[in-house]
């Protein structure tokens, strides 16, 4: 898993753009439809805020153990906590995750569809990308990109003290997310929701 500073020092995931509203069938009503409609929308809202409760919970603990302790602090809190704190944010029916085309631990890699937005927007800035909302084979799909600000450059950026590097290659041995600058695309935060029926 990539590090929790990003989501530390980060304004968490991208609001999304507010959807227009629908206007009314000038026709009878389908039923059907109108139910899918309805199901479809509670299941974007379910994983809308199982991107927003990782986001907050993470960042919340990140920030307390940098207050106590600075980066190399926050480094094992990271490791320790994020799994439990991310597994949390789901449920049943709710999947939820972080990713990145620079990770820190490969088992953030996240499903295909979520990789494909990253590569398709890994040359842009965060201010050049948006995130998604989509139904997809009886699930919402949602990706909220992750800015990096200025605040976790001290973890990712391209000159990390001796300290805080060293305790970053102990713990993850295979990382690749630093060399950012403020602003960049840091990630994304991603959540599956499975549609429900009405009952």
């Amino acid at each position: 898993m990539w590090l929790i500073l990003a989501l530390a020092c980060n304004r968490g995931p991208q609001e999304p753009t507010p959807l227009a509203p629908v206007a009314e069938p000038s026709g009878p009503v389908d039923n059907g439809s109108a139910t899918q409609r309805k199901a479809e929308g509670s299941a974007i809202v379910a994983a809308e805020l199982a991107t927003k409760k990782l986001g907050s919970t993470l960042k919340q603990r990140v920030s307390g153990a940098m207050k106590e302790g600075g980066t190399v602090a926050a480094i094992p809190a990271c490791q320790a906590d994020a799994p439990t704190l991310t597994a949390a944010a789901g449920s049943e029916h709710v999947t939820v995750g972080r990713s990145s085309t620079k990770l820190r631990n490969p088992a953030n890699a996240g499903p295909e569809w979520v990789q494909d937005w990253l590569q398709d927007n890994s040359d842009k800035r965060f201010d050049q990308v948006t995130g998604t909302s989509d139904i997809v084979e009886g699930e919402a799909r949602i990706i909220r990109p992750i800015q990096m600000e200025p605040g976790c450059l001290a973890c990712h950026g391209s000159n990390i003290d001796e300290a805080t590097q060293t305790a970053l290659s102990a713990a993850y041995p295979q990382d690749k997310a630093t060399g950012y600058a403020a602003g960049d695309l840091r990630g994304a935060i991603w959540a599956t929701a499975k549609v429900q029926a009405s009952e």
